[in-house]
């Protein structure tokens, strides 16, 4: 309310245009929930109860599923308390976030459930004890959770549901279902570790329902391998289709995987591989913009992609992502592309008309426009991440270099008696500084650096790999040393893996092309004669082609005669 009186008086005095910048808000009932310890340990406690009484109830007869209730009470507590710490320590990012914690647990719940029906199925229907591993949904916490939010958390639904799992099996499944289940999930992390389509996924689930074949035939789940019927026909038939019904049945769980992708991604704020293959599309408006508006930013914001992505894939980060938000990393220039000098005419430069102080404002506010924008065509949160974050805190060094030479310029005067002590202008560097905040991800972390080394790779007059080599060094040294990367989560010996990819890239856009010096006619050839009207024509000897006319002489002929046309 205060801020908007203020903007109010200030727009009246026609100091402010009365629009408010847009700016990322967490209201505080949804901060509440996201962050809050008592919702935390409310998501924890129920799903302890439901997962017990996954394991426990029987509707059917309404009696305990178990003999001795109070021990599985107590092996279950354990082994959930056991998990969730395990989920603490190699997940801290996402245990914290209560979003994803409670993402992880509907789906381990949503597969324990499916578990549950299908048991129920078997036991009401008086089917075959072999079905209660047939019909099992292998593999579906594990491959949405791999696809969602990275391998990590697959390999905790992995061993939580199969060890769950082995808890709601009589004693006799529980070996097989233990080893099954441990095996299809791993499959299931493999394949869908880099599923970046929906046929990778549905390629996912083929394969982890081959495995659950095998593995079925191995512990002899298949009814029609029992003693010597596989010789008659009708067992192979039989075979064939349980085997089918199998495989099928893994497909199936993949295409509802598929399926729930996207309401998962909305409802969660998760970006799968997916979606940064659509988001990285270059005829987004943004980047349409860019071409129009500012085609030497889209181009500078191409060449750190191709900087940042390399960088990515050799340290093992996540390459796509880098790519995909250092396409949009200088969104922001679009409101003023004429005052970045990737996009300036060689003859005119608006900043040589301005102070040092201005020209660093309307250069550093690049960062808030593009948060502006990016709100505005709703990206998603790392690629605002990474427009926030790309410059970190760094310094405006040219515009501070030329405010310090106009500083020294005028005390040298005011020395002389030649102007007045308060002429001398003040100069601050927090006022060249970027107002951050610093890289937090290793991915914005590359981008940043992308961004700084492609830039001044620009003022390199003779790109040998040698200077190159100093060039990359140099940054990233310097930005090391100024504390940019303090909050990143870069290893110096990784630093040194970017050093050198940085480097490889930059000698590949940055190489000298052959200089091809025009073709001399042979000595002694004449070009022109006189004709006998006084009219020079060209001789056979000018032709290149054994004294028949070229194709730009036909062309020539054609266009001026009236008759003939381009090729």
């Amino acid at each position: 309310m205060i801020e908007s009186f203020k903007r109010f008086r200030l727009q009246k005095k026609g100091l402010s245009c009365g629009k408010k910048r847009r700016e990322r808000e967490m209201g505080y009932c949804r901060e509440f929930l996201c962050t809050s310890p008592v919702v935390m340990g409310l998501l924890l406690g129920m799903a302890g109860l439901l997962f017990g009484w996954l394991v426990l109830w029987r509707p059917a007869f309404g009696v305990p599923h178990v003999d001795e209730p109070v021990r599985a009470v107590v092996v279950m507590g354990l082994l959930f308390f056991g998990a969730i710490l395990q989920f603490s320590l190699s997940q801290p990012d996402s245990f914290q976030q209560n979003s994803r914690l409670l993402l992880v647990l509907s789906l381990v719940g949503l597969h324990l459930g499916l578990m549950k029906v299908l048991l129920l199925v078997v036991d009401d229907y008086f089917l075959a004890g072999h079905y209660r591993l047939l019909l099992m949904p292998h593999a579906l916490a594990p491959l949405a959770l791999t696809i969602l939010l990275g391998r990590g958390h697959g390999i905790f639904a992995t061993i939580f549901v199969a060890l769950w799992g082995t808890l709601m099996l009589p004693e006799t499944s529980m070996l097989s279902w233990l080893v099954s289940s441990l095996s299809t999930g791993l499959v299931a992390v493999a394949a869908g570790r880099r599923a970046r389509r929906r046929q990778h996924v549905l390629r996912a689930g083929l394969l982890v329902g081959l495995t659950a074949f095998a593995l079925a035939t191995l512990f002899g789940h298949f009814a029609s391998l029992e003693g010597f019927q596989w010789l008659s026909r009708g067992s192979w038939q039989g075979l064939v289709g349980e085997a089918a019904f199998l495989i099928g049945l893994s497909v199936a769980t993949a295409m509802v995987v598929s399926s729930l992708l996207p309401l998962l991604e909305a409802t969660f704020r998760v970006t799968t591989a997916g979606s940064w293959i659509e988001l990285g599309d270059l005829n987004h408006p943004l980047l349409r913009r860019l071409t129009i508006e500012a085609p030497g930013t889209y181009h500078h914001s191409l060449m750190v992609a191709n900087l940042a992505e390399t960088a990515a894939d050799v340290i093992g980060a996540d390459g796509l992502r880098t790519r995909v938000c250092a396409y949009f990393h200088d969104i922001g220039k679009l409101n003023n592309p004429e005052y970045f000098i990737e996009n300036q005419p060689h003859d005119h430069n608006p900043h040589d008309a301005m102070t040092p102080s201005m020209s660093a404002l309307v250069v550093i506010s690049h960062v808030k426009d593009g948060v502006d924008l990016a709100l505005r065509h709703k990206l998603n949160r790392e690629v605002i991440d990474v427009i926030e974050q790309h410059h970190g805190t760094s310094l405006a060094r040219f515009f501070y270099q030329r405010a310090m030479a106009k500083r020294d310029h005028w005390r040298a005067l005011a020395d002389e008696d030649k102007a007045h002590e308060t002429d001398v202008p003040e100069v601050e560097e927090s006022t060249f500084r970027y107002p951050g905040p610093l890289p937090q991800t290793r991915e914005a972390g590359l981008i940043s650096l992308a961004d700084a080394i492609e830039s001044a790779s620009r003022s390199l007059e003779k790109p040998t790999p040698a200077r190159i080599e100093n060039l990359v060094s140099e940054i990233v040294d310097s930005r090391l040393l100024d504390g940019q990367l303090d909050e990143c989560p870069l290893t110096l010996g990784e630093l040194g893996l970017v050093k050198e990819s940085f480097t490889t890239t930059l000698r590949s856009m940055l190489h000298k092309r052959v200089s091809y010096s025009k073709a001399e006619p042979p000595a002694g050839a004449s070009d022109e004669k006189v004709g006998p009207t006084g009219s020079k024509t060209a001789t056979p000897s000018s032709r290149t082609n054994g004294g028949r006319p070229t194709r730009f002489e036909v062309i020539r002929g054609g266009e001026g005669g009236g008759g003939g046309r381009a090729a």
